[in-house]
């Protein structure tokens, strides 16, 4: 069994936490602090998405991690705009500088109200969110704190005029590798409006991309292929999250 599969199924089985988590953030080494929500309930997978989800390994995919996203999850639906509330009122005791929505799972309608009253009420809050399902990034309004991410794959490239078709704001494509794959990158850029790229586990497949496309590569490939640390790369880039990607488009 693929790992989002095996993941899926295990979750279906469980409840959420009893207790309250003691926050409703997370955080690892790389993103930074995040708002996660269970793989199930929220995400439709792709196949590169089932073989090379990096949340389903790890520490994401224990049993005290998939009862605390379950129940961020139900709060959420049960009440969106106090799920947000608590959001920010943890963003900002936490001096944070940015937020990572969905740094597990998928938006839901709930999850989009939630975002669309923080964009619209708390500007200062800076949310990096994204998404796979073109349906859901249809339901955001265009806040300029609202950074948003569309990942395509090779299975799923014809959900960009999907979502270009339902987004009411600015956003930018990612491409997510499969394991071994030499992206045609000229083509992905030229023909499907992707500018950003990751390789499976952050491996480059060939160093002429390094050499080649380096533009258009995220940290996480360099860093990984050069010396092995990726700790702490997205706020050291911050291009995901600062408006880089779409001035970049507009040139």
């Amino acid at each position: 069994m693929k790992r989002v599969s095996r993941v899926i199924e295990k979750t279906k089985s469980m409840k959420p936490s009893i207790k309250r988590p003691n926050s409703l953030l997370s955080q690892n080494k790389v993103v930074g602090y995040s708002v996660n929500f269970p793989i199930h309930r929220t995400c439709k997978p792709t196949k590169v998405c089932i073989e090379t989800c990096y949340y389903a390994v790890g520490t994401t995919t224990w049993n005290r991690s998939l009862r605390k996203q379950l129940w961020i999850y139900e709060y959420c639906v049960k009440d969106p705009i106090g799920f947000a509330e608590e959001v920010v009122s943890e963003y900002h005791k936490k001096g944070l500088k940015y937020l990572r929505w969905n740094g597990g799972g998928d938006l839901f309608l709930e999850s989009t109200i939630a975002l669309n009253y923080i964009g619209e009420k708390y500007p200062d809050v800076v949310l990096w969110v994204v998404s796979r399902i073109p349906d859901m990034v249809g339901l955001l309004e265009d806040y300029p704190n609202i950074h948003l991410h569309f990942s395509l794959d090779k299975h799923s490239l014809d959900r960009r005029e999907k979502v270009l078709e339902s987004a009411k704001r600015p956003i930018f494509f990612s491409y997510q590798c499969m394991k071994d794959e030499k992206p045609d990158v000229e083509d992905l850029v030229n023909n499907h409006g992707v500018s950003l790229f990751f390789f499976d586990n952050y491996y480059l497949t060939d160093p002429i991309y390094e050499e080649q496309f380096l533009d258009f590569l995220c940290p996480l490939n360099l860093d990984r292929t050069n010396d092995g640390d990726i700790s702490g790369s997205c706020e050291k880039c911050s291009r995901c999250f600062n408006g880089h990607w779409l001035a970049e488009k507009q040139k």
